[in-house]
């Protein structure tokens, strides 16, 4: 027993010790960050790469006309890029505001409901790549804004890297408390942990982020996909280029802006990092050092793991004197002041004032709770002090049983229906876990959101939305929630008898019938065949 303490605290303290040695690194690495912008700004490239910008949206009418006319005024040659804007079963009047305001090339996909950003821009870059030439792809949010020098900036950071994950930088038009949390937050992150990582040995991977990525044509070619459906995948995407050789560079000068109220940082699930930490370990010997940093750069700990382990390893070294001998009381006291130093160096380097600051070291606790969604005191905190805006009044309000497969096993759960002020949410509740959507403009949205949640942990829920017997019923005018049963026309044709005298059967999109047929998945390339 005692051989085993000793062994776990040998791990512990070794993981801790290059936890900290990283984050020492970063810091000092991030202080080149002024002499890359003067190089950026004053060195004038003569070769000027062919850029495609694709962006993707679903009824984002405001956004894309925004953000279209802004890639209009660029000061980059018009000859040596284009501007492809994907179209998902918009609704809305985007396509023929688009079409008037012109300067992009729309590609409209999704017929009876939207395919997906992955599924949606994988099909669009496969038919650019197979009659395109261009250098390089610039995969851009539709709710981002860019400065005139934008595709400038991408030209020049092209002769660096094969791809380049852009800075994302936050704007708020109030300053509430939670926006200088998430402002505090973004601004330290970037300046010193992705500058640390950029400028530490020529280049660490940054994680691909769909909202401002730019790849190579060549990578894309050599890769044959792309995977931007969630933050797991992108991260899994990453770890894919690295073991290619494809070092995804963070690009200071490649900037987006997007708003803080309503931006949430994306975090992979920690159980995704770790088994892919696992999946990657037996190839680390095969492979150069840069993918066996990103190896374990996936189970680095935040801020709060970091302190609380170090307090484990400082109160062992206080209590067990039978252990002194291994792990000196002053040597972790020195290492604690190390980090503290640096910590301290780190924050003139983000140079945030006095609310920055007290900002910055209340985020912890922030996404803390924030990212405790089982435990009701954090719901009720998260509500109650770090609301940006007050609840709205419920106007409609339903519940309805709802079927849930998983393999082999069904589950009987329920499906809650809210109108606030014309916004639906669909509230979703097994036993006492519930899970709620973000507000929709369309009923079939906000469903759609709690579908693909529980898609990604292997069930499906089994109602007329995800049955291959129905078709949605579009009706801008209208909230949408029905659609057209063809069970009976799929019974028939399987009979080989007529089918022309089949009737359409009206139905919701929440019901369900024993003739339910699942539908089918439109699957881009599995990236798993890839690793």
């Amino acid at each position: 027993m005692e051989f085993l303490i000793l062994i776990c605290l040998l791990i512990l303290a070794l993981y801790l010790a290059l936890s900290m040695a990283a984050f020492i690194a970063y810091v000092f690495a991030s202080r080149n960050l002024k002499g890359y912008q003067i190089r950026q700004k004053y060195f004038n490239h003569p070769y000027c790469n062919n850029i495609s910008v694709v962006i993707y949206a679903h009824n984002d009418e405001k956004a894309i006309v925004s953000l279209l006319e802004k890639l209009n005024k660029q000061t980059y040659s018009k000859s040596n890029y284009q501007v492809h804007i994907v179209l998902d079963s918009s609704t809305d009047n985007s396509s023929n505001i688009l079409e008037f305001v012109g300067g992009a090339k729309i590609w409209r996909v999704g017929d009876d409901e939207p395919l997906g950003k992955d599924a949606a821009v994988s099909w669009v870059l496969e038919r650019l790549i197979s009659f395109q030439n261009v250098n390089a792809y610039v995969f851009l949010d539709v709710n981002r804004k860019i400065n005139d020098d934008f595709l400038t900036n991408i030209n020049s950071a092209l002769f660096e890297g094969d791809a380049l994950v852009g800075s994302t930088e936050l704007v708020a038009e109030e300053k509430a408390f939670v926006t200088s949390i998430k402002m505090a937050y973004n601004k330290f992150n970037n300046r010193i942990i992705n500058c640390g990582r950029r400028f530490l040995f020529g280049g660490l991977a940054a994680c691909i982020d769909s909202d401002i990525t730019v790849i190579k044509q060549e990578v894309l070619e050599k890769i044959k996909c792309i995977d931007f459906k969630d933050v797991n995948s992108e991260l899994k995407y990453t770890t894919l280029l690295v073991r290619n050789g494809v070092i995804p560079l963070y690009a200071p000068n490649i900037v987006t802006y997007a708003n803080a109220e309503r931006y949430e940082f994306k975090k992979p699930s920690t159980l995704k990092k770790f088994s892919l930490f696992l999946h990657c370990l037996p190839l680390m010997l095969t492979r150069k050092w840069r993918f066996i940093e990103h190896v374990f750069y996936l189970i680095r700990p935040n801020f709060l793991t970091m302190a609380t382990l170090y307090f484990v390893l400082l109160w062992f070294t206080h209590t067990f004197d039978n252990y002194s001998w291994l792990f000196k009381t002053v040597i972790v006291q020195i290492l604690g002041v190390a980090i503290i130093v640096a910590y301290i160096i780190a924050l003139n380097f983000t140079r945030l004032n006095k609310k920055g600051v007290a900002a910055l070291l209340v985020y912890p606790f922030f996404a803390l709770v924030k990212n405790t969604d089982k435990c009701k005191v954090c719901r009720i905190l998260t509500d109650k002090l770090f609301a940006t805006k007050e609840k709205v009044q419920i106007l409609e309000k339903f519940s309805v049983d709802v079927i849930v497969s998983g393999g082999q096993k069904s589950f009987k759960c329920k499906l809650e229906i809210l109108t606030e002020e014309n916004l639906s949410k669909a509230v979703f509740q097994f036993k006492r876990k519930k899970y709620t959507s973000g507000s929709h403009l369309r009923t079939y949205e906000a469903i759609r959101e709690i579908v693909e949640k529980l898609e990604k942990h292997g069930f499906r829920m089994q109602i007329c939305q995800t049955c291959g017997c129905f078709s949605h019923k579009l009706d801008a005018e209208s909230n949408e929630i029905k659609g057209y049963c063809h069970s009976d026309r799929v019974l028939s044709a399987g009979s080989g008898s007529d089918v022309t005298d089949a009737r359409e059967k009206e139905s919701f999109l929440w019901n369900f019938c024993e003739k339910y047929i699942p539908k089918e998945i439109n699957n881009v390339i599995d990236i798993s065949t890839y690793m």
